[in-house]
């Protein structure tokens, strides 16, 4: 029997779908919290809020690729359509008529031209608003929270001096080759400063409770043609990142750490790496107070990379 072909835009939705759950599993404990009975409405709905911000990258996404198999979400799936055709037909309009305000030079065409401006934007929040209804949605029916356990060859791919202070959470793209974290100070803080070089591989987090400084990333320490000599840089020289939303300097942060089937980035012995060995950590930060993403960037290092850097310095 022929096993069945799963269609290419179910295969994105899927992939989309099992982000936003991983997503989802950063806020585990806020979940458990809302879900509770004696929750009091006021933070049930900030939990909520905070929540669908953080996720609103990852619910675009699902939200732009609801397939028709999909059943359950039928009727976000007519919204889209609706917003999406009512926002290209009123971005239309409103080009149409400012153009015409210019060239005429009549007043009223530039209003109509602003209305229809105004409803470009209306269709927008309305789409924002299904967006954030289907990430309550899944929160509620789908996400199921578990405990999740690295293998002791699954954390060959964190170094190890951040085995003590990353929380795993689940990855369920490329489990076997990929796992995700959140950082957690051995305080129990799970907010930090976060500071990074502008252009030397370099990433630390600074607890704002025990002011303990955690190195997540130092190109002289993680990389295999590294000299093991861990760099100190002064706040002077480092870049500290802010919320673009409400300023704020307090951020969650989490990693994720991507390895090549070898796993032969922590390994000790260079003479095993191959052309195809590498590693690459992806970080992103989402605001501590208002929950929107605020930074991501990612490391990466593979033979090419070490090559083209070698050729760089004798150059």
């Amino acid at each position: 029997m022929e096993q069945q072909q799963i269609p290419k835009n179910m295969k994105k939705y899927i992939i989309a779908y099992r982000y936003l759950l991983d997503v989802l599993d950063e806020y585990q404990e806020d979940i458990v919290t809302e879900r509770r009975e004696n929750c009091h409405p006021q933070r049930r709905q900030e939990i909520r809020n905070r929540i669908a911000r953080r996720c609103r990258k990852e619910a675009r996404e699902v939200f732009s690729r609801i397939p028709r198999q999909e059943k359950r979400y039928r009727g976000l799936r007519w919204v889209r359509r609706l917003c999406w055709l009512g926002g290209c037909l009123s971005l239309g309009l409103a080009v149409v008529l400012l153009l015409e305000a210019v060239v005429c030079h009549q007043v009223f065409w530039c209003l109509f031209g602003l209305i229809a401006l105004t409803s470009n934007r209306i269709f927008d929040k309305i789409s924002g608003i299904a967006q954030d209804h289907l990430v309550w949605s899944i929160m509620e029916t789908e996400y199921k929270p578990v405990k999740t356990v690295w293998s002791e060859e699954q954390k060959q791919l964190l170094p190890e001096r951040l085995h003590s202070c990353i929380q795993p959470l689940s990855c369920t793209v490329e489990p076997q080759d990929c796992i995700r974290g959140k950082l957690k100070c051995f305080c129990g803080s799970e907010v930090f400063s976060v500071w990074r070089h502008p252009t030397a591989g370099y990433l630390r987090a600074v607890c704002p409770d025990c002011k303990r400084e955690i190195v997540l990333f130092d190109e002289h320490l993680d990389a295999h043609h590294a000299d093991g000599k861990a760099q100190q840089y002064f706040p002077n020289v480092l870049e500290m990142a802010l919320c673009r939303s409400c300023k704020s300097e307090l951020h969650g942060v989490t990693l994720t750490i991507v390895c090549d089937e070898e796993r032969t980035f922590f390994q000790e012995n260079p003479a095993q790496l191959t052309e195809e060995s590498g590693f690459c950590m992806l970080f992103q930060m989402h605001c501590a107070d208002c929950g929107m993403l605020t930074g991501e960037g990612r490391y990466v290092w593979n033979a090419q990379t070490q090559q083209a850097e070698e050729e760089e310095r004798q150059a």
